[in-house]
């Protein structure tokens, strides 16, 4: 919905500055999203304790953060410049980026936040 909103914002008649704020809940949405499929992909905790977790770990760990929103952008990039289908292509290696980066995220998840 945002992005839909954000690429026909002219049409919406929204100040300026609903965009950047729309753009900004979009960001953090995806990278709130991408911490999220980390916790959910190794492992087992509630729906509501992995959102509360991936929200936790936005600001506690700023490099985990600051690595998945680069490779967002290089997603980004690379899908607005060559094709759709290489973020499908390329999934294995960009899933793989992302467990290394989230590194400090599952040491601190396994030490304070399971038995």
């Amino acid at each position: 919905m945002i992005a839909f909103t954000l690429t026909h914002f002219a049409a919406t008649g929204l100040p300026g500055w609903w965009a950047v704020l729309l753009g900004v809940i979009g960001v953090a949405a995806l990278l709130w999203g991408t911490h999220a499929l980390v916790l959910t992909s190794l492992f087992a905790f509630r729906a509501r304790d992995t959102a509360r977790l991936a929200a936790y770990f936005l600001l506690r760990r700023g490099r985990a953060t600051l690595a998945a929103a680069s490779l967002l952008v290089l997603v980004g990039a690379l899908t607005a410049l060559l094709t759709e289908a290489l973020p499908a292509l390329l999934a294995a290696p960009l899933l793989l980026s992302l467990l290394r980066s989230s590194g400090p995220v599952i040491v601190e998840t396994q030490e304070d936040f399971t038995v």
